[in-house]
Order: structure tokens, then sequence, then C-alpha cells
């Protein structure tokens, strides 16, 4: 899916954790996407309603096929618990293009992010130590 065709999509995020959570950040700031809900199989997370993460509402799965959205992400980084995920969807008759898995973009963007860490750390300290002017 190329970036024109992610732009100003309603979605929900399935999976409350680290994540779903970075999943959220991204799709908002960089892609200009609507968080729509949240879904997770814990329970917990939304049981007795009213529940929300990153300010938006967390919703039981059942209740997915009530919103009106473009796609699902599900935003796990265990293939095992992604499968289940995925057929748990498709048996709430979701459609199969509508659900996107989402572990392998999210884990390159962390490593991604802490290479250029350790590269702009390098580089500072070479031009500390070449001492120069204006550093």
């Amino acid at each position: 899916m190329g970036e024109a065709e992610m732009e100003c999509k309603e979605i929900i995020i399935y999976g409350c954790g680290t994540i779903g959570k970075k999943a959220f950040i991204r799709f908002t700031t960089e892609y200009n996407m609507s968080v729509i809900a949240f879904s997770d199989s814990n329970d917990i997370l939304w049981k007795g309603g009213g529940n929300a993460y990153c300010g938006v509402k967390i919703i039981p799965p059942e209740k997915i096929k009530e919103q009106n959205y473009e796609f699902i992400v599900i935003a796990m980084n265990d293939y095992h618990e992604i499968s289940k995920v995925r057929k748990n969807l498709l048996g709430l008759n979701v459609p199969d293009e509508k659900i996107v898995e989402l572990p392998t973009a999210l884990e390159y963007i962390d490593v991604y992010i802490d290479q250029r860490i350790c590269w702009i750390r390098d580089f500072a300290g070479r031009i500390k130590e070449q001492s120069v002017l204006g550093a």
C-alpha cells in the first residue's frame, strides 16, 4: 500500500500494546490518518466501555462490524498472534482486503531510527574531536 493510498483514511488499530501505540503515532502524524478506534481481545481494556488508548476509544472485536472504517491494522509482533487475530477478524466477517498486518514495518522503523541516532552521535563526536568552529 503506497503513501498516497494511505492518506486520509479512517482506520482501526488492533492491538493496544507498544506496537499499537507506535502505529497510532506514525499513522496520525506521518500519514494524516484518522484512528477511529483501537480493538483488542483483552476484555480488561474495553469492559465497561469508556476506555481509551492514546485518546481513542477501545472496542471489543465484536463491535468492529458496527464501525465505519477503511481498514484494520493488526499491530503486533508475534506472528502466531497475528494469525489468530486475522482468523478471528475473518470470522467476524471483516473482509480480508481490509486487514493489514504491520509487525515488520514498525520493527524496521525502530532499527532505522536507532541506526540514525548512532550515526548522529558518531558524527557529533567527530566534529568535537576536530574542533570544528561553531560546533
